[in-house]
């Protein structure tokens, strides 16, 4: 359902449906935003879009669910975290999904205890600084 109140363009999606950008659905729910962004034509300026990073993400989007164990293979290690690797191709995969040029709030997901802090800091500082976030 679609809401405006004082202005404020509001996307109510079942609880069911997490707003995220890379946990089990996969970006899903991100997909489903851009599309009612499009089709309601909601100016960009009037949002404030929020979405997370750290979970394992599989190459393909829709490919479903990752399997226990992925993040330690091969093609997958560093899909996962707080790297700075991760961060930054975590915040290019939702915004080619959300179809906008910057998010307003990336939520750290968890700590991650293999990264260290200064490294995922830095990453953060980064993003910001590219104004993607």
């Amino acid at each position: 359902m679609l809401e405006s109140r004082l202005g404020i363009q509001l996307i109510c999606i079942p609880m069911y449906v997490p707003l995220s950008g890379n946990t089990n659905v996969q970006g899903l729910s991100e997909v489903l935003i851009k599309k009612a962004i499009e089709k309601y034509k909601i100016p960009r300026e009037k949002l404030v879009i929020l979405t997370k990073c750290y979970a394992l993400i599989h190459d393909d989007p829709h490919g479903g669910r990752t399997e226990p164990g992925w993040g330690e293979t091969r093609d997958y290690v560093n899909k996962h975290g707080l790297s700075r690797k991760h961060i930054f191709e975590a915040v290019e995969a939702s915004l080619e999904r959300l179809g906008t040029d910057y998010i307003d709030l990336l939520q750290i997901h968890r700590y991650d205890y293999e990264t260290p802090r200064e490294e995922t800091m830095k990453a953060l500082h980064g993003i910001t600084s590219q104004m993607k976030c």
